[in-house]
């Protein structure tokens, strides 16, 4: 039986993903919040939260955190044109939610993979800056959630992903994302 998308494990800050075929090493210091969407899962499964990781709470109790998510094209109808068509109805939800965009379609390669970047900032309770970096993969977008403070915080997070791996099963002469059939 194939793995479900949301099939992984992590020992201790290395989390791998069956499903995707990578491995991801997030901050030593940072805590896996199991419960993080407990009550909210996605009942159609199209979208599943693989993995959530938050450093501890600074002096104004702020949160560095990580989100590894996979949401799936064509149920949300966002296979438009690769990563950076993924975030048009993205951020248009986030914004409507009190984000403000400031970085759209921002491309990177991590692991031989090209990824979309938006960034958004929010002011008030919720105050901070949030980017996400995604990739396509096996119908799904592949999105990695950084949440931090600060610029300096962000960057640090996003370069993390250097330690993204996938394997050769997931990546090759098929192209990224496609399984050998």
């Amino acid at each position: 039986m194939a793995p479900s998308p949301d099939e992984g494990t992590v020992d201790h800050n290395r989390y791998t993903s069956d499903y995707f075929a990578f491995t991801y090493l997030f901050p030593e210091q940072f805590e896996v919040m199991e419960d993080l969407m407990e009550g909210e899962e996605d009942e159609a499964k199209q979208a599943f939260v693989l993995l959530a990781a938050y450093g501890p709470p600074a002096e104004d109790d702020t949160r560095q955190g990580i989100v590894i998510f996979a949401d799936k094209l064509e149920q949300a109808g966002r296979d438009t044109g690769g990563p950076s068509g993924y975030f048009a109805k993205l951020t248009g939800l986030l914004e409507k939610d009190g984000a403000k965009l400031v970085v759209a379609n921002q491309e990177y390669t991590f692991a031989g993979r090209r990824f979309a970047r938006a960034e958004l900032h929010r002011a008030g309770e919720d105050e901070g800056i949030q980017a996400i970096l995604v990739t396509l993969d096996r119908g799904y977008a592949l999105g990695f959630q950084f949440v931090a403070s600060s610029e300096a915080q962000i960057d640090s997070l996003i370069a993390s992903l250097n330690t993204l791996k996938f394997t050769s099963a997931n990546v090759g002469a098929h192209g990224p994302g496609k399984s050998k059939q």
